[in-house]
Formats: C-alpha cells, sequence, structure tokens
C-alpha cells in the first residue's frame, strides 16, 4: 500500500475477502434455495462492497479522519459471517430463515454504500482511558467469550447501529 499500484491491489484483495467471500458463504449456505432472488442478494452485497471500496479510495485525505462514511467492509463481512457462524451452532436455524438471511445480507451491503458516519476510533486517545471503561471492556470480553460466533454478532450489530442511532440523532437536531 506505499505506492498507487500497491493501494488499488490492497483494494482489490479486500473485495475478494470482504465482498466476494462473504457473499459466496452467505448464497451456498442460506440463499441457494431462494435461486434468482439469492444470487441477487449475494451479487447486491459484493457490489456494494466494491462501492465502499471505491469511495473510500476517492475520499483518503478528504473525509474527517474520526469518522467512516457508510459501514466498513471488513465489519459488514463480519455480520454476515458471524449471522452464518451463529446459525451453524445453533441448527434449528438452518433452512428455515433464508428470506431473513437475503435481507439481512442486503442490509448490511446497502450499509456499506450509506452515509451513515461510524466512528473510526483512529483518533482514540488509550493513554486517557476512564477505569469504568476498561471495566466495561472486560465485561464485554467475558460475554463475548460465552459464545464467541454471538458476541461478534452482538457486537457487530451494536456498532452497526451506533452510527444509525448517531446519524439520526444528527439529522433531528438540524
Amino acid at each position: 500500500a506505499q505506492s498507487p499500484f500497491g493501494e488499488q491491489y490492497d483494494s482489490l484483495a479486500d473485495m475478494l475477502a470482504f465482498g466476494v467471500a462473504p457473499a459466496i458463504l452467505i448464497y451456498s449456505f442460506a440463499l441457494e434455495p431462494l435461486g434468482r432472488i439469492g444470487i441477487g442478494c449475494a451479487f447486491v452485497f459484493t457490489a456494494c462492497a466494491a462501492f465502499r471500496l471505491a469511495r473510500f479510495n476517492v475520499q483518503v485525505g478528504i473525509v474527517d479522519k474520526k469518522y467512516f462514511v457508510g459501514l466498513a467492509s471488513p465489519l459488514a463481512a463480519i455480520l454476515v459471517t458471524s449471522a452464518v457462524m451463529v446459525a451453524v451452532d445453533h441448527n434449528e436455524w438452518i433452512g428455515k430463515y433464508d428470506t431473513l438471511f437475503a435481507a439481512w445480507v442486503v442490509t448490511c451491503g446497502l450499509l456499506m454504500v450509506s452515509n451513515v458516519k461510524y466512528y473510526s476510533f483512529k483518533e482514540f486517545d488509550k493513554k486517557k482511558v476512564p477505569f469504568v471503561v476498561l471495566i466495561i471492556g472486560v465485561l464485554v470480553m467475558s460475554i463475548v467469550l460465552y459464545d464467541i460466533p454471538v458476541g461478534i454478532l452482538a457486537i457487530g450489530i451494536i456498532y452497526a447501529l451506533s452510527g444509525i442511532v448517531t446519524t439520526i440523532k444528527t439529522k433531528v437536531k438540524s
């Protein structure tokens, strides 16, 4: 990523890892029975990941580093893959919620290309972390470790919702 070529090559790798791979996973796990609709939902996710990465590359140095515009593609991939992991662990879900998975993957894709702002934690001051935050961090980690796929999915959903809530609050104030 040190040269312009490296930046584009890195984006191509991100596209495969965070756009194509989760779409293939969710398609083969839950969307295949939906036929063309399932293919369409998986494609929407992949196309949105491509648009998200292209927008990110264009906006480097222009937007505030404190926020991401749209859900970051790695988090969208985590939301999709952890939903599959939860469904595998709770196998009573398999085959019953195909339309829910279709809506989930499309929602994750659309959040990537939305104008919702998400806190990036890039300007997080590690030297001024209050003790209470450390306690909350330990509690969150213990909950995640109890059931890792459910914990990862829950943290991802909370982060995804935080951007939506923040955006709504900003719109209401103005």
